[in-house]
């Protein structure tokens, strides 16, 4: 299969593109606000053997709350949100 070359860039501890290898990523579809649920969506998704989590945080309530930051600390030591 043909791959274009492509610019590296560091994601934490991960690399994707300029040749790397492709890596499983995802995107939580819960609320963010819903710390609790997020959560146990993101400890699925790394299961299942997905190495790049991306959230959103759409309103002031989600980025407020320090629930999902204290335990980002935690993912991101792990693999990239």
């Amino acid at each position: 299969m043909h791959r274009e070359h492509t610019k590296i860039v560091p994601i934490g501890n991960r690399v994707i593109g300029g040749g790397n290898p492709i890596l499983i990523q995802s995107m939580t579809n819960t609320r963010t606000e819903d710390a609790e649920a997020t959560i146990q969506q993101i400890l699925r998704l790394e299961k299942a053997g997905c190495e790049i989590i991306r959230c959103t945080v759409p309103t002031a309530e989600a980025a407020l709350d320090d629930t999902l930051s204290r335990h980002a600390v935690i993912f991101f030591y792990k693999l990239p949100l």
